[in-house]
């Protein structure tokens, strides 16, 4: 199976779907090190809306297949599964909004694909940098970027 850096976009593109954002405009992206200017800021990031649908289509795919989520979903039992994303900080008591990146129905111990709820106030870059997944969701939805890529593009591996 192919990777995603070994997509050649410059001769094939790159699928809406798999374009986190843009910036608004040029900024201070190139200035260097660790200078409060470096980069550039979470309003000069635009996510981009086909990117955001895919992503959580994935999450309510594969979320439920992931061992870490099904032990939470055992443990709560029924209730609401919150995802939170991993650049929250260490509180366990509050998650602020943009960092709940969805949450799953649970009943009697599972959560379903068709459960899943995202939220919309989730933001994919903020001054922590951009949204992060457990390992294991990341796997999964890189291999749907790939198959996506390869689906669209019609490239194949070298």
């Amino acid at each position: 199976m192919m990777t995603v850096a070994e997509i050649d976009m410059f001769k094939h593109g790159l699928p809406s779907e798999v374009i986190f954002g843009t910036l608004k405009e040029v900024s201070n992206i190139e200035t260097e090190g660790e200078k409060p200017d470096a980069g550039f800021a979470p309003e000069n990031f635009l996510s981009n809306p086909t990117f955001k649908t895919f992503l959580h289509e994935a999450i309510a795919k594969h979320a439920p297949e992931v061992p870490e989520y099904q032990r939470q979903a055992q443990d709560l039992r029924d209730g609401w599964l919150y995802l939170i994303d991993g650049r929250a900080h260490n509180s366990h008591e509050f998650a602020l909004s943009q960092d709940v990146i969805g949450a799953f129905f649970v009943r009697n111990g599972t959560m379903k694909s068709n459960w899943y709820r995202r939220n919309h106030r989730h933001r994919l870059y903020t001054s922590d940098g951009f949204f992060k997944l457990p390992e294991a969701l990341i796997t999964r939805i890189k291999n749907d970027m790939i198959a996506l890529s390869e689906k669209k593009t019609g490239s194949t591996p070298s």
